[in-house]
């Protein structure tokens, strides 16, 4: 059995979880379709709102596959990790601003 490097499977994880969020937009974005009627009309805006925060996340997974993100560390974490601590209040905050906004629509 070997082991793999930090690097690595650092890496793997990455694009595993950058995949999920694509995936997670791509259904957000099917969803969304006009034509299909899923979503009623005024929550367009919701679902519009939360699909571009998943590709936001997804694009912050891919790009911390790059050499910089894993070298550079502040207080001893490396960037990469906390990038991806960071896409966790993303979406958290997303999904606040949205039961805001139709708060106040209602």
């Amino acid at each position: 059995m070997s082991v793999l490097p930090v690097e690595t499977t650092g890496t793997r994880d990455a694009l595993d979880i950058g995949a999920i969020w694509a995936i997670l937009a791509a259904f957000t974005h099917i969803l969304m379709v006009e034509e299909k009627k899923l979503v009623a009309p005024d929550l367009f805006r919701k679902y519009r709102l939360l699909r571009n925060l998943e590709i936001i996340i997804a694009t912050t997974f891919f790009v911390s596959i790059l050499p910089p993100f894993w070298t550079y560390a502040i207080g001893g974490t490396n960037l990469r990790y906390i990038l991806w601590l960071l896409s966790f209040f993303v979406r958290r905050g997303g999904n606040l601003y949205s039961r805001a906004a139709l708060k106040q629509r209602h």
